[in-house]
């Protein structure tokens, strides 16, 4: 019987434990509130600015948030205002590659987030173009076409004149060989130890004053590399004369205007300019057809 009277209450007390009743335990977790968190986003991921030059980049960020930036290089100053970073860079001897970071701190989270910045060594451009059209002419350098190309024209001229045999002008057409000359070697090397020290200075290994000298000591075993090819026109300047009275071949130079080592273009008592264009005088009209005036001229021979 007393237990009868007991078990009521029991099963009673245990409904409302299921029923959560008079508990706070039923909250749900997603009415707690959630902290801020940091964060910091970029509108560019990298930029490219010239030495002594500024660049800004729009970012966003929470504005409770402490906000700081740091630049992996000196040649490098960065802030921040509002919503824009700033990026100064000061002279520099070769291109520098710098990793630009802002970190935004809130409370305990922190964030970061960086940038690429290239600084170009504008400076030092028109030697970098200098190399890199010697470069690209290394072939015709080292095999001294362009002399040869008057060459061979001047001795053809002469055989179709009757001038000299046909066997005559395959022994002089034979005597010009370039890569049989003593300068040979030693520019070919030299040209290759250019082509290292530019792959070193784009990638910021040497200074521009470093490749400077590469390059000097290029342009010295070219020259005398050219010494060659001016023996042997001269050779033939009675035949050339034939053609072009008065033709003596000048001293190889870099004319920059095409890009070319040249020994008209950059030399005025061949011809001048024109809106852009080289125009040879009247006197060594002749020489048009057979003169690259661009690295991709083919300079024919049609017109002579």
């Amino acid at each position: 019987m007393t237990f009868k009277h007991l078990a009521v209450p029991l099963v009673c007390s245990g409904l409302l434990v299921g029923c959560g009743g008079g508990g706070g335990g039923g909250s749900d977790a997603s009415d707690t509130p959630q902290k801020p968190s940091a964060y910091v986003t970029l509108d560019q991921s990298s930029v490219m600015v010239d030495e002594g030059g500024e660049a800004t980049v729009s970012l966003s960020y929470d504005a409770s948030s402490e906000v700081s930036v740091s630049a992996s290089d000196e040649a490098v100053s960065a802030s921040i205002e509002g919503e824009t970073l700033t990026l100064s860079t000061s002279e520099v001897d070769r291109p520098v590659m710098v990793t630009v970071s802002i970190t935004s701190l809130l409370g305990d989270d922190e964030a970061t987030e960086s940038l690429s910045l290239y600084v170009r060594n504008a400076s030092a451009e028109p030697l970098v173009t200098k190399i890199d059209n010697l470069l690209d002419e290394r072939d015709n350098l080292l095999n001294l076409a362009d002399d040869y190309r008057l060459y061979e024209f001047f001795v053809d001229f002469a055989y179709l004149g009757g001038v000299i045999s046909y066997g005559d002008k395959a022994t002089r057409l034979s005597q010009f060989d370039a890569d049989a000359a003593d300068s040979y070697a030693p520019l070919e090397l030299q040209i290759a130890a250019l082509a290292t020290a530019d792959r070193d200075y784009e990638q910021g290994n040497i200074s521009d004053s470093t490749l400077q000298m590469e390059l000097e000591q290029t342009e010295s075993l070219l020259f005398d590399h050219a010494a060659y090819g001016k023996a042997r026109l001269v050779e033939i300047s009675e035949f050339s004369q034939v053609i072009v009275p008065g033709f003596v071949p000048a001293t190889l130079s870099y004319d920059p205007q095409s890009g070319l080592y040249s020994r008209f273009l950059s030399n005025d008592e061949f011809g001048t300019y024109s809106n852009g264009d080289y125009q040879f005088s009247e006197t060594f009209a002749a020489l048009s057809s057979l003169v690259r005036r661009t690295p991709t001229d083919s300079a024919l021979c049609e017109g002579v």
